[in-house]
């Protein structure tokens, strides 16, 4: 009946309407052109029924092949109409509280990340800032440093499969292997370049594209999970 109001079908025409119909038109034994005895067969009704339409003996009218094809097509939905307006104020007051909760959680959680990255950047800034008032080296590989601690952390996790016992051999290992490669960038870099901040620069920053070619080669250019123990799962996986 929608689909009548809305225009997107003809008023349909059950099959015993259709059988009186076409007995209605018969004229020397055909009707709309079909023999009369082939209008047993569903089609060749329907076929009688078009050729009636279009000559304009009988109004538009859709056949039930074409009402299952139309609803087929279309999607129907329900609409609730609450009369007691007690319950639709509940309702809409449910609804509105829970909005408000999850636009909280989003702005915690928001909050949360944001005060991550910052306090990485916070960490990396500092790490420049002390490296340089104290050697007056400025060190463009100190990011790679940090992504030297994350893959340890990742490298450990996929030896251990005991998430809390990777985690705790993870934190002193990360220390030491950074403490380890900034020994040897030291040795072998920073120190024939004492006193002259611009070459140390240059060859930082040669360092830490090597670092980033060497990272991608041997863990590829996707990104690593880092999982946290089971203890935690608030904020279950970050990536390195």
């Amino acid at each position: 009946m929608q689909l009548v109001q809305q225009d997107l079908l003809q008023p349909p025409l059950t099959r015993d309407g259709l059988r009186a119909l076409l007995a209605q038109h018969i004229d020397d034994g055909h009707v709309g052109g079909v023999p009369v005895a082939d209008l047993p067969s569903p089609e060749a009704r329907d076929r009688a029924h078009e050729a009636l339409e279009a000559a304009g003996t009988v109004p538009p009218a859709a056949t039930e092949a074409e009402a299952a094809a139309a609803l087929e097509a279309s999607r129907f939905f329900q609409l609730y109409a609450e009369a007691d307006p007690a319950v639709t104020d509940a309702a809409k007051a449910a609804r509105t509280r829970a909005q408000v909760r999850l636009g909280a959680m989003k702005g915690i959680d928001l909050g949360l990340d944001a005060l991550s990255l910052a306090s990485i950047y916070f960490l990396a800034a500092i790490g420049l800032a002390v490296t340089f008032g104290v050697m007056r080296v400025i060190n463009m590989a100190h990011g790679e440093f940090i992504m030297m601690g994350a893959y340890t952390g990742y490298t450990v996790q996929t030896l251990i499969s005991d998430r809390t016992l990777s985690l705790i051999v993870a934190l002193p290992l990360a220390f030491a292997v950074t403490f380890g490669a900034g020994v040897v960038l030291y040795r072998l870099v920073i120190r024939h370049l004492t006193h002259r901040p611009l070459e140390t620069l240059l060859a930082t920053f040669g360092v830490s594209i090597a670092l980033q070619q060497l990272a991608k080669n041997i863990f590829g250019t996707q990104a690593r999970p880092l999982t946290s123990p089971p203890g935690w799962r608030g904020r279950s996986r970050s990536t390195t």
